[in-house]
């Protein structure tokens, strides 16, 4: 399943998140959290290209984790469900 979790190191980024929302538009992300997110990609790739369509080659001036996955677990809003769920998990 194409989905991954960003995870930045900041505890706000708006650097990050205006990048997210940009490339990943509603549909296609959610915010977790204040340095959270999770993303839907479309096509099934792997983290370095979700990276690479956030940021350009030369930008490597954030700290962050981009992890896929297939599963999960945890306690989170019903809007968070609900969002997971609408792509297939």
């Amino acid at each position: 399943m194409p989905l991954f979790a960003l995870i930045a190191k900041k505890e706000t980024n708006p650097r990050i998140e205006g990048l997210i929302s940009e490339k990943y538009p509603d549909e296609n992300s959610i915010s977790i959290g204040s340095a959270s997110w999770l993303i839907y990609e479309p096509e099934k790739v792997m983290p370095e290209t979700v990276h690479n369509k956030l940021f350009s080659e030369s930008d490597n001036s954030e700290t962050f984790l981009i992890i896929p996955f297939e599963s999960y677990w945890g306690i989170q809003s019903k809007t968070i469900w609900n969002w997971i769920g609408s792509k297939g998990m």
